[in-house]
Formats: C-alpha cells, sequence, structure tokens
C-alpha cells in the first residue's frame, strides 16, 4: 500500500471526528503536568521531601449537556525521603472516579471554571516494598477551550494515607505513610 492510499483510508476514518459538531463533542483527554507538595515533612521515622517529582498525570472525561462530567484520572509522582542513614524513593501512582462540574458550560463562553471531587485507590512502591491505601481529592480550576482543542489549570486538595508492606509477604505492613497535599497542574484538553 503506498503512502497516498494510506492518506485516504485514515481520511475517511477521521471523517466523523471532523463533521461532529463542537456542542456534540463529549469525550475529553487532558495530559497535564505540575507540581504537588505533601503536608507533613516526618513520617514513621523519615524525613520526606515535601516536594515531588515527575508530576505527570492524565484525565479522560464524559461532558454531559448541562455541565456535569465524569471521569477517571491518573496521577504518578515520586518523593525522596531518608531515615536510619538511608536515601529512599516513593513512587506514587493514583488512579480517580472524577465528577466535575463546569459553570459556563450552557452559555457557550471559552471560559470554563469548574470544581470537582474525586475517590481513588493509591498503589506504588517505597524502594523495597509494595504501597497501597485509598485516596481522595477536591479540585477547582478553569479551562479555556476552542472547539476541540483547550488549556486547563486546576488546584487540587488530595487526602492520601498509604501503608508499606512487603512485597512476597502478605499482611506484614511495615509504616504507614500520609501522602496527603495540594497540587498546581497545567494540560491540554483535547475535545472528540
Amino acid at each position: 500500500m503506498n503512502i497516498f492510499n494510506s492518506f485516504i483510508i485514515l481520511c475517511i476514518l477521521f471523517l466523523p471526528f471532523h463533521v461532529v459538531s463542537a456542542k456534540q463533542r463529549k469525550h475529553v483527554i487532558i495530559p497535564k503536568a505540575g507540581i504537588y507538595e505533601m503536608d507533613n515533612t516526618v513520617m514513621a521515622g523519615y524525613r520526606f521531601d515535601t516536594k515531588s517529582n515527575r508530576v505527570l498525570g492524565f484525565e479522560y472525561e464524559y461532558h454531559f449537556t448541562n455541565g456535569l462530567t465524569i471521569g477517571v484520572e491518573h496521577m504518578y509522582f515520586e518523593n525522596s525521603f531518608a531515615g536510619n542513614n538511608l536515601n529512599r524513593k516513593l513512587k506514587v501512582n493514583v488512579a480517580f472516579f472524577d465528577a466535575k462540574y463546569y459553570f459556563n458550560y450552557k452559555t457557550g463562553s471559552h471560559w470554563l471554571p469548574y470544581i470537582g471531587l474525586g475517590a481513588g485507590y493509591a498503589f506504588g512502591r517505597d524502594t523495597d516494598n509494595r504501597i497501597d491505601g485509598l485516596a481522595y481529592q477536591i479540585f477547582a480550576g478553569i479551562a479555556y477551550q476552542w472547539e476541540r482543542i483547550g488549556v486547563y489549570v486546576q488546584y487540587k486538595q488530595m487526602d492520601l494515607e498509604v501503608e508499606s508492606s512487603f512485597r512476597f509477604i502478605s499482611p506484614v505492613t511495615f509504616n504507614k505513610y500520609d501522602l496527603s497535599g495540594k497540587g498546581l497542574f497545567a494540560g491540554i484538553s483535547i475535545k472528540f
């Protein structure tokens, strides 16, 4: 198959994406990055660096016609901590189910302030051991949306407590960490 035929096939496959009007596009994906800072510096005898590294996220949301959305979010961050003459690293993944409300959705405004909340589950590892626990968040932000593409800013407060347990033995728990904190994110929203 030559390049021209491939291009024609791609155009046919993506034709519905271009034909659908902006108001009928209900799906949004949002890749984002930001900063996250934990509230606590000392936990389980370890001293934590409260500023996280590699703070990345990805969201999917489904829009209803009244400004309400439901969706899922994945957030990833890393933190360094030290204790007992050891330097360690904490790697955390958090998966949320979210609900948002966009205030100017019905007016057709490009500016869309929103509020939302979410509940989810955190998992990852603290150098040698696995970690897991429940997570909750409340957030607010603003999006500026053109027809398909937009920019997105979000402030969030997260309640996150995890337990560290040895990988191969269950249910031996070693430490409990309160990783609750606040974050600021920016991203690009893509509507389809």
